[in-house]
């Protein structure tokens, strides 16, 4: 017997049974496998405060997850439920943000030998935090909104610069 799979804009049927669709962006996947943690962007019901989700286990081995801002180095109080990185984590995480993710492009300003802005720009791959950028973005910005939310910008590169996130506090493993 074959499943009817059928969507809405919010909802998804198997049957006739209802499922809310729950969509994520996970930040280089390929290095998120190598780790026990899991960062994403959500892109579903989030609202509009810029911010990345990071998923592991406790040490009771039930997962939880820390809501890191991606304006400031800072947690997002978007969720009432976060709890403070561990530092293992942390240090997984910055991994994530800092390591270049060749599979996602982003925009850079092309300059011509004289140190001149051409007017083009070309592709080039992201770190994890370039690319969450670029996602949460695309995801939560409308037309209407651009610019509503506030990243720090290189001015040479045209690229998102990331918090200091080394500074975001931990808590003991």
């Amino acid at each position: 017997m074959k499943l009817l799979v059928k969507a809405s804009k919010d909802k998804q049927y198997i049957g006739n049974h209802e499922q809310p669709i729950n969509a994520m962006a996970t930040i280089n996947p390929k290095l998120n496998t190598q780790h026990q943690s899991l960062v994403f962007v959500a892109q579903r019901d989030e609202g509009p405060i810029p911010h990345l989700h990071v998923e592991f286990q406790n040490s009771k081995g039930q997962t939880v997850s820390s809501y890191i801002s991606l304006q400031r180095a800072e947690y997002s109080t978007h969720h009432s439920d976060g709890v403070l990185l561990p530092k293992n984590i942390k240090e997984e995480f910055l991994k994530v943000m800092n390591t270049l993710w060749m599979k996602w492009r982003v925009e850079e300003l092309v300059y011509d030998s004289d140190g001149k802005f051409s007017g083009e720009t070309q592709l080039v791959p992201a770190t994890g935090y370039e690319a969450a950028v670029d996602i949460w973005l695309d995801t939560w910005e409308k037309d209407e909104e651009k610019g509503k939310a506030k990243f720090a910008w290189d001015e040479q590169t045209g690229k998102a610069i990331m918090p200091n996130y080394d500074s975001l506090k931990t808590r003991r493993n």
